[in-house]
């Protein structure tokens, strides 16, 4: 079965004739001229005023080439160092988060450690481990802004 371009259209464009893209490079004005240049026609002033047109048409396309080429490099090298950041900053969150909770369970624990001596130790280390969480909170926020 054959396709044709009716086959391509979308359900809402049913009703619409197909128009056909015209290729951007096709010179329909000058399809028929010879682009070959000869030695005699390379002394002719306009040819050369043509040449050196094109010729600085072309140094500017590299120009802004080479220009987006630095830029690209540029941004993906800050990409890469943001990425690190934020991979940092998402451990030093995941350790601050950790710090939070064992400190406060630990805490919790402090009316029934009175009386033992291991469980005290254990609150204590549970304070300062609650308070290295919250260091690292501090440093966080300091970091970021």
């Amino acid at each position: 079965m054959q396709l044709t371009d009716a086959d391509d259209l979308a359900p809402d464009e049913s009703g619409a004739t197909p128009v056909p893209s015209r290729d951007s490079t096709a010179k329909d004005a000058l399809s028929g001229v010879d682009r070959a240049l000869q030695l005699e026609d390379l002394k002719e002033v306009g040819v050369q005023k043509m040449v050196l047109d094109r010729l600085d048409r072309a140094e500017s396309r590299v120009r802004r080439a080479e220009s987006m080429e630095f830029d690209y490099y540029a941004t993906r090298e800050k990409l890469v160092e943001a990425r690190s950041s934020l991979k940092r900053l998402q451990s030093l969150e995941v350790l601050q988060d950790a710090g939070l909770a064992v400190g406060s369970a630990l805490l919790g624990f402090l009316p029934s450690a009175w009386g033992s001596w291991g469980l005290t130790f254990m609150v204590i280390l549970g304070a300062v481990v609650l308070i290295g969480g919250v260091l690292l909170s501090k440093r966080k926020n300091d970091d970021a802004a």
